[in-house]
C-alpha cells in the first residue's frame, strides 16, 4: 500500500503496534528524549508531525519494537554479499547509504547496539537503538514479514566483542583501553560512527556499550554523553546518488527484488527551524578556540604569532593546560601547513620545546601530481585533498594554516573573493569538527585602529572567522600581549600576557616557546594600545601613513609636489596601507585637494599645505594643456619666483583658457576699435 504522507506512514506503523518518533534530517530525534518518548498513540503522533511535517520517521529497536536490524553501510556492503545466504535476512529496507537487514528480536534473547562487530561497516541497532524507517520516504523494500536471525548470527552479535585495534594496552588476554586513551579511543569510533550516517543518539549508545567491554576502567556516562554530542558536527560521507539507491540500479543482492519505491522531489529544500535541534558551541578551548570554525591570528611581524600557535598545538596533542588554567578535555591530532617556517630546523624544534606529542602532529609539506611529481601545497586548492588524509587519521581537533592569505585563490582585497576561498576551510573545519587557526599580519600603519579591521587585506577576513586573535609587544621591553579582538560566540574582551623564551632541545639545537604570564582585562584595543603606544609620542614613522603621504607628495629631493589622488593611494596602497587609513592620515597630515575637469574627465589633486611649490615642478607628472589654453608664465612681465609670480597663493592655474566673446560682446568691439581708428585718422 503506498504512502502518501510521512505522517500518515508514522500513523500507518503506529497501528501496526510499532512505536515510532520523529528525527530531523540529520536523523537526531526531534522530541526531548529521543527514542525514549516512541508511542503508538495517534493523537501524539499527530501532534507532532502536524508540527514537523517532514520529520523522518524513527523507530526504537531492540524489545520495545520487536526488531533488531543489521545497518550495511558502503563499507560493508561486500562482506554483506559474500555472506548473503547465511544471513537469511527475509526483510531488507534500502537505505541512503545501504542497507537495514531486519530481524525478529526474540524476547528471551538481548542484543544491544554494536559498531563494526560483524565487520567494518556493519553495524547492529538493538537494545537502547533505533532506525529511521526509510520505506516512508519511498526507498525499496525487499520481502515481506521479518524472520529471527540465525543462530550464528545472534550468538555473534548477543554480546559485543572487542575489535582488535594497534597501539591498544592488552589485558588479560584481551585487547583493552587503559587510561590516557580512551577518550581518543571513543572519539575516534564516534567520529566513524557520524560519519557513517549515525544520529547523536545512536553514537552515544554504541558509545555505552563500547565503553562498558573495551574500557578500562569505564568513562563516566557523563563524559561519554559529551564525546558523542562533541561529534555533533561531523558531516556524514555524501550519500548515494540517485544511480545507486532505488532509480535504475538497484543496490540490493542479485534474486532480491524491490516491491515498493517513489521518487523524491527535487528542487528547493525548506527547513522548519522547529525541527532543529539547538546545539551548543563544542569548545577545543573555552571560550577561545572552537571546535569546527575558523579563527584568525593577526599581529605585527615578531610578535611570535607562530610560537603561540605551536604552543596551543602542544596543549591539544597531551590535553595540557590551556593558558588560562583550564585543562584541554580530550587528545587531539593537529595539522601545521606553514609556507614561512622549515619543519626541521623551525617547526619540530618549536614543538618538542612546548612539550607535544610529535606523534600527533602531522605537516603538510607538499602532494604528488597523478603522474608521481612532487608539487607544493596549495590551501586554496587542495582542501578535498586535505580532508581525506584527515579521514585517514581518525580525525583531526586542530588545524595551522600560515598565513592564512595564501588559502585566497585570487585577490586577498577582494571581499567575494577572500569568502570563496576561505569557504573551503570553513566547510572542512564542520566535516570534522575540527579548529581551524589561520595566522596573518596587521596591514602597516594601522597602530592605534579597530585590531579586527588591522587584519591585512579584506576585511572579510575577519568577517568570516568566528574569533579574531591578536599579539602585540612594547619594543622598548619587548612586554607581549595576547588578546581577544572579535568573538561572534563568545565574550570578546580579555587576554595574557606571555613571553618568548629560548629552551635547549638537544645538544646543538635550540629554539623557542612561550611562557604564558597573568590574565589582562579590557578591550583587545586598550590592551594593545597599552603595549604599542609612544613612550616619546613621536610614533613610528617606519609604520606612520602620515609619513609615509608626506614623503609621496615630494620628489626625489624632498620638493613638494602635486599628484592626482588616485596615484597616491594606488602608492600607498601599494605600501599595506588601507584606505580608511589613508584617509585619517590625510585628515591628519590636513592635505588640501582641489578639482579639475568635469564629469568622466574630472581628477582630484592632492597637496601638502602651507608650502609653496616651484613652479618647475608642480605636477608630478608634466600634465598636457588643453586646447587653447596659454601657459600662464607667458602673461607675466615678472620673473617667476618675483613677488608677483608668487604672491597671494603659490597655487593660482598654471595656465588659462581664453574666454569666447559673445556676438554682442564682439560687435561692440569692432565698433569701438573702429571709433578709435576714426579718431586717429582725425588726428593724423
Amino acid at each position: 500500500m503506498a504512502i502518501t504522507t510521512l505522517g500518515e506512514n508514522a500513523l500507518a506503523l503506529a497501528a501496526r503496534g510499532i512505536p515510532v518518533f520523529p528525527c530531523g534530517p540529520d536523523k537526531a530525534p526531534l522530541t526531548p528524549h529521543g527514542f525514549h518518548d516512541a508511542t503508538t498513540g495517534a493523537d501524539a503522533i499527530q501532534q507532532w508531525w502536524a508540527r514537523w511535517p517532514d520529520a523522518l520517521v524513527g523507530v526504537p529497536t531492540g524489545r520495545i519494537s520487536g526488531m533488531v536490524v543489521v545497518d550495511v553501510d558502503p563499507d560493508g556492503i561486500a562482506w554483506a554479499r559474500d555472506n548473503w545466504v547465511a544471513l537469511g535476512a527475509q526483510r531488507i529496507h534500502v537505505t541512503r547509504r545501504g542497507w537495514h537487514l531486519v530481524y525478529i528480536c526474540r524476547a528471551d534473547c538481548e542484543i544491544r547496539c554494536s559498531a563494526g562487530q560483524l565487520a567494518h561497516g556493519v553495524d547492529v541497532r538493538g537494545e537502547g537503538g533505533y532506525i529511521i524507517w526509510w520505506p516512508a520516504i519511498g526507498l525499496e523494500v525487499s520481502g515481506g514479514t521479518a524472520n529471527t536471525m540465525p543462530q550464528w548470527l545472534e550468538e555473534r552479535v548477543r554480546i559485543p566483542a572487542a575489535v582488535p585495534r594497534p597501539a591498544l594496552q592488552a589485558t588479560g588476554g584481551e585487547i583493552k583501553v587503559g587510561e590516557g586513551q580512551r577518550n581518543d579511543f571513543l572519539s575516534r569510533e564516534a567520529y566513524r560512527q557520524r560519519k557513517q550516517g549515525a544520529s547523536v543518539e545512536e553514537v552515544l549508545g554504541i558509545l555505552r556499550t563500547i565503553n562498558a567491554v573495551r574500557c578500562d576502567p569505564p568513562l563516566d556516562d557523563a563524559e561519554v554523553r559529551l564525546i558523542a554530542q562533541g561529534k555533533a558536527r561531523v558531516t556524514p560521507s555524501p550519500e548515494p546518488g540517485p544511480s545507486d539507491v532505488g532509480f535504475g540500479k538497484s543496490p540490493l543482492p542479485p534474486g532480491v527484488s524491490p516491491i515498493q519505491i517513489q521518487p523524491h522531489d527535487a528542487g528547493v529544500e525548506l527547513l522548519c527551524a522547529a525541527s532543529i535541534r539547538p546545539e551548543a558551541i563544542c569548545w577545543l578551548w573555552n571560550g577561545w578556540l572552537a571546535r569546527g570554525k575558523l579563527a584568525i591570528l593577526a599581529g605585527v611581524a615578531g610578535t611570535g604569532k607562530s610560537t603561540v600557535a605551536f604552543c596551543l598545538s602542544a596543549v591539544v596533542t597531551t590535553a595540557g593546560t590551556w593558558p588560562d588554567g583550564s585543562r584541554c578535555s580530550t587528545v587531539g591530532n593537529v595539522l601545521i601547513w606553514s609556507a614561512e617556517d622549515d619543519a626541521a630546523d623551525t617547526i619540530v624544534p618549536r614543538l618538542i620545546a612546548a612539550g607535544a606529542d610529535l606523534n600527533r602532529v602531522h605537516i603538510i609539506r607538499g602532494k604528488k601530481l597523478p603522474d608521481g611529481q612532487p608539487a607544493p601545497f596549495d590551501p586554496a586548492h587542495d582542501v578535498p585533498d586535505l580532508a581525506r588524509k584527515i579521514e585517514g587519521i581518525g580525525g583531526a581537533a586542530l588545524l595551522i594554516v600560515d598565513p592564512i592569505v595564501s588559502a585566497v585563490a585570487g585577490d586577498m582585497h577582494k571581499a567575494n573573493e577572500v569568502r570563496r576561498s576561505l569557504q573551503a576551510l570553513v566547510d572542512l573545519a564542520a566535516q570534522f569538527d575540527c579548529a581551524v587557526l589561520g595566522i596573518s599580519h596587521f596591514a602597516k600603519g594601522s597602530k592605534g585602529t579597530s585590531p579586527q579591521e588591522r587584519v591585512i587585506g579584506s576585511q572579510a577576513f575577519g568577517a568570516l572567522a568566528r574569533l579574531v586573535l591578536v599579539c602585540a609587544k612594547n619594543e622598548d621591553d619587548d612586554t607581549r600581549v595576547f588578546a581577544r579582538a572579535k568573538s561572534n560566540i563568545s565574550a570578546d574582551t580579555g587576554g595574557f600576557n606571555y613571553s618568548i623564551v629560548g629552551a635547549t632541545v638537544q645538544p646543538d639545537i635550540s629554539a623557542t616557546r612561550v611562557e604564558w604570564g597573568e590574565a589582562l582585562e579590557g578591550s583587545a584595543r586598550a590592551i594593545l594600545r597599552d603595549v604599542e603606544r609612544d613612550p616619546d609620542g613621536d610614533g613610528d614613522h617606519g609604520d606612520d601613513c602620515s609619513h609615509a603621504l608626506n614623503m609621496a607628495l615630494r620628489d626625489t629631493q624632498g620638493r613638494p609636489v602635486e599628484m592626482t589622488r588616485k596615484e597616491v593611494v594606488s602608492k600607498l596602497k601599494a605600501e599595506g596601507y588601507s584606505e580608511k587609513v589613508i584617509r585619517t592620515a590625510r585628515e591628519n597630515t590636513g592635505v588640501k585637494s582641489r578639482r579639475q575637469g568635469f564629469g568622466q574627465e574630472m581628477k582630484s589633486y592632492w597637496r601638502l599645505p602651507d608650502e609653496p611649490l616651484d613652479p618647475k615642478v608642480v605636477f608630478a607628472h608634466p600634465q598636457p594643456l588643453p586646447a587653447g589654453a596659454i601657459p600662464l608664465q607667458s602673461l607675466h612681465t615678472a620673473p617667476v619666483g618675483s613677488d608677483r609670480s608668487s604672491a597671494a597663493s603659490p597655487f593660482v592655474p598654471s595656465y588659462v583658457i581664453p574666454a569666447q566673446p559673445t556676438e554682442t560682446a564682439r560687435m561692440a568691439t569692432e565698433g569701438t576699435n573702429a571709433q578709435h581708428s576714426a579718431c586717429l585718422d582725425d588726428k593724423q
